[in-house]
């Protein structure tokens, strides 16, 4: 008798189709597997041609340097005393930028 309940039990419609859904999230995590192998494989190629080419296509890391003209023009600027923010609006600049030659310039306390 209590092997006709196993049975039964096995071979019911909704554990079959616990079985059916317990293959399709199977199937799913093998997929998703699969495609992660493939992303980590083009992250790897990025990486090596970044290396091997240089970031951004070969451009150099960092600001460009100001044009010699700008820069004597912001010193000029800063000579008369006018304001961070007036010199940097009058030459065409960041006001960071103009701080940043501003604190270079001047004159270490002692």
């Amino acid at each position: 008798m209590v092997r006709d309940a196993i049975c039964i039990c096995i071979s019911n419609p909704s554990t079959r189709r616990r079985r059916r859904v317990a293959r399709c999230f199977q199937m799913l995590g093998v997929f998703s597997e699969f495609e992660r192998s493939i992303i980590r494989s083009r992250v790897k190629a990025r990486l090596a041609r970044a290396r091997l080419h240089g970031p951004k296509g070969g451009k150099p890391i960092g600001q460009q340097p100001l044009a010699r003209q700008k820069v004597e023009a912001i010193r000029a600027e800063l000579a008369e005393g006018t304001g961070i923010i007036k010199a940097a609006r009058l030459c065409g600049i960041g006001v960071s930028v103009v701080g940043r030659m501003k604190r270079e310039t001047a004159p270490v306390p002692a």
